[in-house]
């Protein structure tokens, strides 16, 4: 007792001090008890999510038209995607060997008076890669594919033509991958699943790719790969590679020899060309199957 009256304020303190702790504790106690509380019950109703999710449907007929609903709406997103990437291609027109010819020189003849237009030199003989095809009809089922693939090949020209590039190569000719209709291949088909009854699917997506080999600056290559990809594109086209190299490598920037006026340290930076190789990949994608937006119940 002594103490506590020599020591008020210390005394004081202290006892608020225990004061304190004791609610303090009761407050955490109380806290834990409702985490705890909360766990159980969260831990409850998740298993009975768990079991209702796992639950098999009730066979009626309001859980079977739902279904159905749910099918449906799924089955006509999908095919009204597949009609918008469909869009993105050009048409598979009809056409006999002899028509696709006849189409092949017309093109012929109109790239190179665009090619004249537009500045851009093209080699004497060159043919678009369809060289086989000169004097030699396609095989009949192989024409349609074939003008399919000519247009493709033919508006990429044309915006070569568009963004003035300098030159197409004249050291090979024009590469282009051969389709399955000209070499007797079967295009790659989807996996069957289930057993081996089920009727064969035409792919839903079919790609070929041709390679262009120019001569070009900077902004021309970029304005080019802008208008290929670009959303106004009549086609789906991937640059599947851009391979980029420089006229004259290994010049340095600055070169008395070849300055341009003839006197010694002449700037020639900037005017190199590019030597520009692109692998360009056309995609085509299959349009729905008739009857896609009525699905039939389970």
């Amino acid at each position: 007792m002594n103490w506590i009256k020599e020591n008020k304020f210390l005394s004081g303190f202290l006892g608020v001090l225990t004061v304190g702790i004791g609610v303090l504790g009761y407050f955490v106690l109380d806290a834990m008890d409702r985490v705890d509380t909360a766990q159980e019950n969260y831990t409850a109703q998740a298993s009975d999510l768990a079991r209702l999710q796992n639950l098999p449907l009730t066979p009626s007929k309001k859980n079977l038209d739902a279904l159905v609903a749910q099918k449906t709406e799924a089955v006509n997103v999908i095919a009204e995607y597949q009609a918008t990437l469909g869009a993105k291609s050009f048409p598979l027109e009809p056409m006999t060997p002899e028509q696709f010819q006849d189409q092949l020189k017309a093109t012929k003849t109109a790239i190179f008076a665009r090619a004249a237009e537009g500045g851009t030199k093209l080699p004497p003989k060159f043919f678009l890669g369809f060289e086989a095809y000169e004097t030699t009809p396609p095989k009949p089922e192989a024409a349609a594919p074939l003008g399919r693939q000519l247009k493709a090949i033919e508006w990429v020209l044309n915006q070569v033509f568009e963004n003035r590039i300098l030159e197409i190569d004249d050291k090979e000719p024009m590469k282009r991958e051969l389709l399955p209709e000209e070499t007797g291949r079967k295009a790659a088909e989807p996996p069957k699943k289930g057993g081996g009854g089920a009727p064969k699917q035409k792919p839903l997506v079919v790609t070929h790719s041709f390679e262009l080999k120019m001569k070009c600056r900077q902004q021309q290559l970029a304005g080019l790969l802008n208008v290929i990809v670009g959303p106004k594109a009549p086609q789906f086209y991937i640059p599947r590679l851009v391979q980029v190299a420089n006229e004259k490598p290994g010049v340095s920037r600055v070169d008395p020899a070849k300055a341009a006026d003839g006197k010694p340290g002449g700037y020639f930076l900037g005017n190199e060309h590019l030597v520009v190789t692109l692998l360009i990949e056309v995609v085509n994608f299959a349009e729905p199957a008739a009857g896609t937006k009525n699905p039939s119940a389970p």
